[in-house]
């Protein structure tokens, strides 16, 4: 096929799990120090975010999601006065499968500490509902900046201070034993101040299985709606498998997606999706794919985006190693790495605003929700919902 497909359009440890003498047997082959090493703690960590219902208040319900078992709102921590968001699940309405996919995002979300990984604040149960507690992410997610203010593609700038920092939070994950599967735009967020994190640990896979490290993971994620983002190898499901280098594929796709301002095969079924990956070599960095026929891309950053797409994972560099790729190598270190946040950023995302989370109190809706209610208009996102999963 020559088709393009753009067209087709808990308590917080540092310690692994199971295992903590595993730790340096996991670390970058290259010789990179562990990321656990440097990493600052959030802001978030010097305040106590007590795992008790009378400490927050949820204010704006902003979303829903896990087959409508997930309720979404922009609240807020009493004893500090900080705006978070407060993720309510009715665990009598989760299978088990999803309940335990949940237990894994929970604890995996309570041991990862860095700047760059979205943490949990807090999680606890009130009656038959999970709370879980993350900061508030003033920009949204990568996915809200594109079709706010960016819908003909970010510019490389952009793009490479948000991969940048994503390449920080998966050399940290893979250092503590884990593989992503989940790297899109949409769990990419930022705050006011251009910190970037990366959520979306709820298809994250550890390949520490009763006390030993795995050379590579067999297990195929369930959620069909990262597919476009996955690399071949896990769809092949063969005895090689696949390691933590198919991550670097789908922040290769990642950076497509931003470049070209939509999301891959977006036209296509999970089966052709499947299909092409199998079948077919990744999609290139091109201007004749991209919506603005005035774009031209810099070598460097075509050269990033060819390392990551190669169909051979042999071939594809670590996390470690594409932080120091040029395209990367262009930004000034002080300017986007240390958990502090880029400066820069908010300039740069110009159009695009910081969602005001200040809001009027009102009621406090119940828990059984079908649908967004209209007072996620009251947010600075023209009309749309956020995307949490």
């Amino acid at each position: 096929m020559s088709i393009c497909p753009w067209y087709l359009c808990v308590n917080r440890r540092r310690v692994c799990p199971e295992n903590p003498t595993l730790l340096p047997q996991i670390a970058e082959s290259e010789g990179q120090p562990m990321a656990t090493g440097s990493a600052k703690i959030p802001e978030a960590s010097d305040i106590d975010y007590r795992p008790c219902r009378d400490d927050y208040r949820c204010t704006t319900k902003v979303a829903i999601g896990y087959d409508k078992a997930t309720v979404i709102y922009v609240g807020h921590h009493l004893p500090s006065s900080q705006t978070v968001v407060i993720r309510r699940t009715n665990v009598e309405k989760l299978t088990l499968e999803q309940l335990e996919t949940m237990q894994n995002e929970v604890q995996l979300a309570s041991l990862f500490r860095h700047p760059c990984v979205m943490p949990y604040l807090a999680s606890f149960i009130v009656d038959h509902e999970l709370w879980s507690v993350t900061p508030f992410m003033h920009f949204g997610s990568c996915c809200d900046i594109i079709r706010c203010g960016f819908p003909n593609g970010v510019p490389e700038v952009i793009i490479a201070f948000v991969l940048r920092e994503v390449l920080c939070a998966l050399n940290y994950i893979h250092s503590m034993g884990c593989i992503h599967r989940s790297v899109t735009a949409r769990h990419i967020l930022i705050d006011r101040l251009g910190r970037i994190r990366l959520a979306g640990l709820r298809s994250c896979y550890s390949v520490i299985q009763n006390g030993m490290l795995l050379k590579s993971a067999h297990d195929f994620p369930a959620h069909v709606v990262t597919y476009p983002w996955l690399a071949g190898e896990i769809f092949q499901q063969n005895m090689a498998g696949y390691n933590y280098k198919s991550d670097v594929y789908s922040v290769g796709i990642t950076a497509l997606e931003m470049a070209y301002g939509r999301e891959p095969y977006c036209d296509l079924t999970a089966t052709q999706v499947m299909l092409l990956k199998l079948t077919n070599d990744p999609p290139p960095l091109s201007e004749e794919y991209s919506i603005d026929q005035n774009v031209h891309y810099t070598t460097a950053f075509k050269q990033f985006v060819d390392i990551c797409l190669r169909s051979n994972p042999g071939e594809r560099p670590s996390a470690a190693k594409l932080l120091r790729h040029p395209f990367l190598r262009s930004i000034k270190r002080k300017d986007s790495i240390g958990g502090n946040g880029c400066p820069m950023l908010p300039d740069l995302l110009h159009p695009v605003m910081p969602m005001d989370p200040t809001v009027s109190d009102i009621v406090e809706a119940p828990s059984e929700i079908t649908e967004v209610t209209e007072e996620a208009q009251r947010l600075s996102l023209n009309g749309e919902e956020w995307t949490f999963t």
